[in-house]
């Protein structure tokens, strides 16, 4: 009100009396507000005004760049009309206001002396283009190593440009006639530094700072209002202002009333529904259609079904968010019909959830911090002694696959994900032991899983399992009645559509969720759009062929669903729904895009940060598109079919020439392995740079894991620096697991295509490596694993006592040669092996074994990428500790085997589990020959607990079918601190959702193994605080060290002549 207040005293005091205004409009977050304080004509998102603007000064435009002070802008324009547009989500690092706060850190104006300085510089600083925080951290470091201020202001306006570019661009188009408007468009160093990065000029608007005032002094123009509504200069400001607490919805605004006068307007209420009283909308609102609303009954009308609980029932207490926002009604009436009294969370206290949600980890998807706040509501406030938190596992299938992969069964994949899995674990561990109950099943509808729901809910619940089985059956029928009537009526809306129709595709829990959403639905309704959420949309009908066999997410697998649903419906539009921290999602919006490529779609994702202004912004602007569209194209067909291609076996090959990226040192297995096949050429390529690392992340959209922008990287300069043919393919390991290394080959094809650039992808898992090798291969391939995986721990625990520098090292590498080749001839690489072992020991070393002993662990990629994990274990040693390296590949494969074994036998799922079995005998038999050469001086090192011992290890922290990553990297730790360490270092990579899910469990190990530091860090592109962290825990570390037995891990002697 203030800055109004001004502007127009600034207007009155020069042109009052001179000037007749003939139309006023406004534009900007508050742009309602205004327009009711002002008496506007026009008011529009400043997206259409932008574009607008853009248009009058340069026609020809294709692409404005648009960066304010606190937020960004990417549109793309097509003839004069908007195409597509993007906004930033949350971070700030590409925005005015970061430039200028950074400006001020080094003492520098950011008008005129800012870009001065930069123009100057040789060799601007690489600051990233991630987070803030990581970006003024490696300002802080690059001025302590004496960068000067040319090159540290160069750097950060390649910052600004590369985070925009990758963070808010993403892999949209970028035309050959850029406009950049806002206010950074008047610093002449971010202007160069887009010109250099894009190779082609990029045009300022003539009028930057208020190009969004031109445009809207043009529409209001074109309106050519009769009479404006405009209140002159001389209106009062000075209004009388009461706020008060809407209490129609959980979102519990804090509206404010201005009263100016005879004259009222609101500010602050998130669905409108008092400030928008007087507007009008594109259609009639009445014949507006929100099934969101109509979905919400359905709910109600099923929980209010409830039997009455008799007398003295004990109460359980269940949350209705995140995934039980689906599936509430079925687990209350379950528990009602065992004759428990199901109290669900209140929604009303909503708001409480940070309580709940401290001491999670801040990676976690806001819909599980606030169910981690309703589980704490419950237990405070709702007087229940314990709360039902079920660790969902999977949930229903929708198709049978016709699937040739060995390993999977005769159903889809149909994952929750891990954080899904592991959310009611992290819950229990912050409060007192047995008051939340996380039984740990899949929600499925085939009768071997709904067996093993049953037995675990009977122990958990300590009821009869027939009576869990009978009150299953009844849930059950409820269930499927709710879904079939909301397909019915989605059948309905796609058959008789005649207007367009906004798809919000999405998790349920987020759609349907009016607080976590800031109320869209009502949002969308009130743009005179009908709202058809995905779960209304009939799934059932579409069945995903093998190339989607790689994507193991229930909810992605019935977006992507959705997706080619809505190719057959052309005025059906898109509202991708996600939240921040989604890594699945991440990759379900690349398939999205990809499938509805010519539809003008909406991304909108929330989280903590509750900024309704910018929602309203893209909503309206989201509007405006969809009109344009529907003008470029006159009558709208259905969209060409889409397919997707993937291979369904890598037999018969197609390639021969193989590039393998690095992946530690077990890439010179696979190396050994692909030469194997004979007449293909196998290219490895060099460890991934720093540089590396940050091209990968232009074709990221910032929820994938680190990892995934390395080896993209890797795929980048491979398609910008080699020739490429269509026989020429990328390898990269892959899973059927719920990990996100299971969409990597798909993220890397899309990309591909894209590009248009002739490129296959090799992301192998068992089944294909059977394909690739037979069945004596396998047994080469997990000796050279097995072979690998105790060089490496050797090599680490010997480096740090040789009494020659650098003859270790020499050996591990001649080692890894020789392993290589033994393989490539279809050998057995025991003999490379015992070579190694020998030479090992004949290397001096000195008497004492003294270091402190870390145990080093981590993700399945940043654990073994050393310039991943920045060299970490080296460093370490540097730091004089010993490093004792965690066994990987081999272990890993063993691990899951079992694990995949034990699930599969349970379910009954016959062929599956036969080939876990037969992959089992090749990994056990692997062993022998290998152990039996590190004798009793190595061997100790080298042994590994079994899978049982395993399990037992982290069933205090997680389930025992708990995702085995998961399961296999605690138990490393758990082992770790068994065994006596002094430390255990987990390095994970950023968005890393297993590495996450095992560090969160860190504080509870902590208190069970006080005698062991342990240090949970996660390393990404950006260099951060871990430099600090690691001198802190080298203090503990020394200081446990101190107070042990000096010999208590000392392998015998006889190991060092």
């Amino acid at each position: 009100m203030s800055v109004l207040q001004e502007g127009m005293t600034l207007l009155r005091d020069r042109f009052a009396g001179r000037v007749r205004v003939v139309g006023c409009a406004t534009t900007g977050s508050g742009r309602h507000l205004a327009a009711a304080v002002l008496g506007a004509d026009l008011v529009k998102n400043e997206i259409t005004a932008q574009m607008t603007a853009a248009v009058m000064a340069m026609p020809e435009v294709d692409t404005i760049f648009e960066i304010g002070g606190q937020d960004s802008k990417y549109i793309r324009v097509n003839h004069g009309q908007m195409a597509d547009f993007t906004m930033n989500k949350i971070c700030a690092a590409g925005t005015g206001s970061f430039l200028e706060e950074e400006a001020q850190r080094l003492g520098v104006r950011i008008i005129g002396e800012f870009s001065e300085l930069a123009v100057r510089s040789e060799e601007p600083v690489d600051l990233g283009s991630q987070c803030t925080v990581f970006m003024d951290t490696e300002l802080v470091h690059a001025q302590r190593r004496g960068a000067s201020k040319e090159d540290l202001c160069a750097g950060l306006a390649y910052s600004v440009v590369r985070n925009y570019l990758e963070k808010v661009v993403g892999n949209r188009g970028v035309g050959q006639h850029i406009v950049f408007q806002g206010g950074t468009a008047s610093n002449q160093a971010v202007v160069s530094a887009f010109e250099k990065v894009l190779g082609r000029p990029v045009r300022v608007h003539p009028y930057n700072r208020v190009s969004g005032a031109i445009g809207m002094a043009f529409l209001v123009s074109r309106e050519a209002p009769e009479t404006t509504a405009f209140k002159g200069f001389e209106h009062s400001f000075d209004p009388v202002v009461k706020a008060f607490e809407c209490t129609a919805c959980t979102n519990r605004c804090s509206v404010s009333r201005f009263t100016f006068g005879e004259e009222t307007t609101f500010f602050g209420d998130a669905c409108e529904k008092f400030s928008n009283r007087k507007k009008t909308n594109r259609h009639d609102e009445a014949c507006v259609k929100n099934f969101v609303a109509i979905r919400a009954q359905m709910q109600e009308d099923l929980l209010g079904s409830l039997p009455r609980p008799r007398v003295g029932a004990r109460r359980l207490g269940l949350p209705t968010t995140s995934i039980l926002r689906e599936w509430a009604p079925f687990f209350a009436h379950l528990l009602a019909h065992l004759g428990f009294e199901p109290v669900l969370a209140d929604e009303e206290n909503v708001r409480e959830w940070s309580k709940g949600a401290k001491g999670l980890p801040s990676d976690l998807c806001m819909p599980l911090k606030m169910a981690a706040g309703q589980v704490r509501w419950l237990l405070e406030h709702a007087h229940v002694d314990t709360v039902l938190y079920p660790s969902v596992l999977e949930l229903p299938k929708r198709q049978v696959l016709n699937t040739e992969i060995r390993n999977l069964g005769e159903h889809e994949n149909s994952h929750a994900c891990i954080y899904t899995q592991e959310a009611p674990f992290m819950s229990a561990r912050l409060l007192p032991a047995g008051r939340v109950l996380p039984p740990q099943f899949p929600i499925s509808f085939e009768s071997t899983a709904v067996h093993a729901a049953c037995t675990e809910l009977a122990r958990v619940l300590e009821v009869d399992l027939a009576a869990v089985k009978s009150a299953w059956a009844a849930a059950e029928s409820l269930h499927r009645d709710f879904v079939t009537r909301r397909a019915s009526m989605g059948r309905g809306v796609m058959r008789a559509q005649s207007r367009p129709t906004l798809v919000l595709l999405g998790k349920p829990y987020t759609l349907h969720d009016p607080y976590l959403n800031m109320g869209l639905a009502r949002h969308l309704e009130r743009m005179g759009f009908d709202v058809l959420p995905m779960d209304f949309l009939p799934l059932d009908e579409v069945e995903l062929g093998h190339e989607y066999d790689r994507l193991p997410w229930a909810f992605s697998r019935d977006l992507v669903r959705a997706a080619h649903l809505l190719l057959k419906h052309p005025d059906m539009y898109p509202v991708f729904v996600s939240n921040f921290g989604c890594g699945p999602d991440g990759f379900s919006q690349k398939h999205i895009e990809s499938i509805l490529k010519e539809r003008p779609k909406l991304v909108l994702e929330f989280d903590e940060l509750r900024g309704e202004a910018g929602m309203v912004t893209r909503i309206e602007a989201f509007a405006d598109e969809i009109e344009a569209h529907r003008r470029r194209n006159g009558h709208l067909k259905a969209d060409a079919e889409y397919h997707f291609h993937r291979p369904a076996r890598v037999v018969p090959r197609t390639f021969n020439r193989v590039f393998l990226p690095y992946l530690g040192p077990h890439t010179a297995v696979l190396n050994g392995m692909l030469r194997s096949l004979g007449n293909i050429e196998v290219i490895d390529l060099p460890p991934p740079t720093h540089t590396v690392m940050r091209r990968g992340e232009e074709i990221t959209n910032g929820k994938e894991c680190h990892p995934y922008a390395c080896v993209a990287g890797d795929v980048i300069q491979l398609a910008e620096r080699h020739e490429l043919r269509g026989s020429d393919a990328f390898y990269m390991p892959s899973t059927l697991t719920p990990c996100l290394l299971s969409q990597y080959g798909d993220g890397y094809r899309l990309w591909l295509r894209e590009q248009g650039i002739p490129l296959q992808i090799l992301d192998v898992i068992g089944h294909d490596q059977w394909d690739l090798y037979g069945f004596d291969g396998l047994r080469r391939l997990m000796d050279g694993f097995y072979a690998v995986d105790t060089l490496t721990i050797l090599r680490h625990r010997l480096r740090p006592y040789e009494l020659s520098p650098g003859r270790v090292d020499a050996v591990f590498a001649r080692a890894l040669t020789d392993v290589s080749d033994a393989l490539a001839e279809k050998k057995s690489p025991i003999g490379a092996f015992s070579a190694a072992v020998s030479r090992l020991r004949s290397i001096p070393m000195t008497e004492v074994r003294d270091r402190p002993l870390v145990g080093f662990t981590g993700d399945l990629y940043t654990r073994l990428c050393e310039p991943a994990n920045d060299n970490f274990a080296e460093r370490l040693e540097e730091a004089g500790c010993e490093v004792y390296h965690s066994p990987y590949m081999y272990g890993l494969i063993w691990f899951s085997n079992y694990f995949d074994a034990y699930r599969q036998a349970q379910r009954s799922q016959v062929r599956p589990a036969m080939f876990e079995v037969l992959a089992i005998m090749a990994t056990e038999g692997a062993r022998r020959p290998f152990d039996e050469v590190l004798g009793k001086d190595y061997g100790p090192w080298c042994a590994e607990p079994d899978y049982t011992a395993c399990m037992d290890m982290v069933t205090p922290y997680i389930g025992r079918n708990s995702n085995y990553l998961v399961s296999a990297t605690l138990a490393k730790m758990v082992d770790f601190a068994q065994r006596g360490v002094d430390g255990v270092v987990s390095v994970i990579a950023t968005g890393c959702m297993v590495g996450t899910a095992v560090n969160s469990a860190v504080d509870a190990l902590a208190r069970d193994y006080p005698d062991c530091a342990i240090l949970p860090l996660v390393l990404g592109a950006e260099r951060n605080l871990a430099h600090v962290r690691m001198e802190t825990f080298l203090h503990q570390v020394h200081q446990k060290h101190q107070r042990r037995d000096p010999l208590s891990m000392v392998a015998p002697h006889a190991a060092h002549p």
